[in-house]
């Protein structure tokens, strides 16, 4: 019985206290409401004043300023607050006040210089800048860099060697940094990796130029790092050059083995079917590796290690008539390596020849075998020289031989 009772009076409590409130809640919303367009007006102007020289200059009246109406609306509002609610009136010296006037300057040069200063210190910050996220391939060019990096025995390089390898280095190095942004965890790596190199250029006793140590240093760094390993592998030949001894297979004789001696046919070429032609110093007649040549009519020979070398192309062409694709490998390259083992494997190889003078251990063991598990024939020949090619080029004929002798 006393609960209902005090439902009944506080349903009636209520009703008497929203009729009560509803004038005063109305005069609070017109307050607010002036308020809200006092503040419109202000900012209008405002504005208005800033912009007084631009409209001068260009001979445009400027917009009716309705910061005056706003006050009087204010005032108004405010004065119906104090009566509603029987507050005292309000002193003097807290009347609202009108707002300070802005007094252009006057016309004249000044006055649009002062106005574009305005402007130009109102332009937004500009953001930190968006960097697109690396490819895949740009990611593992640089982890490849920094395997590289820590496989290589710096210390054990000649000095000459040294400068070129260097140079090769920072430049893949810088390559690998303008395709990774800097806020990746590579690119600091990387940064890092030249740190190092300019280290081992001043503790090695390398005192040639290597470009791209300092941050100011721009270049085509694709094209210097080719260049830059071009000259190890021409140190690397000279090397060979000025070590070498007079080869054993420039004998013409060879001892006779259990398997019958074949004889060597001249293999009609294009620059012999003129009739009345002298042949050149060039033409020979080739090497039959007949085996050889039935298997690479099906698939082709690959040279494998270090650098293209057109000359010792054009010379295979010429001395032994084949006519061999050159993957190039250079030390500490597992991306090429792999590539060259993923080829042998699906078997599109017919035979290899790796130039292990030219290619790291590590690769060359690979390369070694995918040859063993997919049953590619495969031979070595040092750094390319033409006895080694020959002796090459007889082993793999023996190999594709093997089978059909079974």
């Amino acid at each position: 019985m006393s609960d209902s009772l005090f439902e009944q009076l506080r349903a009636n409590l209520d009703a008497r206290a929203h009729a009560a409130l509803v004038p005063p809640v109305a005069m609070v919303a017109r307050v607010r409401e002036a308020l809200d367009h006092y503040e419109a007006a202000l900012r209008t102007h405002t504005e208005g004043a800033l912009l007084a020289p631009v409209f001068a200059a260009l001979s445009v009246t400027p917009p009716a300023d309705p910061l005056p109406g706003a006050v009087e609306h204010l005032k108004a509002a405010l004065e119906l607050l104090q009566a509603q609610f029987q507050l005292p009136v309000v002193a003097a010296t807290t009347e609202l006040s009108e707002p300070p006037v802005f007094v252009a300057p006057a016309l004249g040069e000044s006055s649009v210089t002062r106005m574009e200063t305005i402007l130009l210190d109102s332009r937004p910050s500009p953001r930190a800048p968006i960097y697109p996220d690396p490819t895949p391939a740009e990611l593992e060019h640089a982890r490849t860099f920094l395997e590289e990096m820590a496989e290589t025995d710096f210390e054990s390089q000649h000095v000459l060697r040294l400068e070129p390898l260097l140079q090769a280095l920072v430049a893949d190095a810088r390559l690998a940094m303008e395709r990774v942004p800097p806020t990746h965890a590579l690119h600091r790596r990387l940064d890092g990796a030249i740190s190092r190199l300019g280290g081992l250029r001043r503790d090695l006793g390398v005192t040639g130029f290597v470009k791209g140590l300092s941050r100011d240093h721009r270049a085509d760094w694709e094209r210097v790092a080719r260049e830059a390993r071009r000259r190890v592998q021409a140190f690397d030949e000279d090397v060979e050059a000025t070590t070498a001894v007079v080869p054993v297979r420039e004998k013409k004789e060879v001892v006779a083995t259990s398997e019958p001696k074949l004889e060597a046919k001249p293999i009609p070429r294009a620059d012999d079917s003129a009739p009345g032609e002298r042949k050149s110093e060039n033409s020979r007649e080739w090497p039959v590796l007949d085996a050889l040549r039935a298997r690479l009519a099906e698939a082709p020979l690959f040279l494998v290690g270090g650098l293209r070398v057109e000359e010792k192309l054009t010379l295979v062409r010429d001395r032994f008539g084949l006519e061999p694709e050159w993957h190039e490998i250079y030390h500490g390259a597992p991306r090429a390596t792999a590539a060259i083992a993923k080829r042998i494997r699906r078997g599109k190889i017919g035979a290899v020849v790796l130039l292990e003078g030219l290619t790291g251990h590590s690769n060359a063991d690979e390369v070694v075998a995918a040859c063993k598990a997919s049953d590619v024939p495969f031979a070595l020949a040092d750094r390319a020289g033409s006895g080694s090619l020959q002796e090459a080029f007889e082993a793999l004929d023996r190999q594709c031989r093997e089978p059909a002798a079974e």
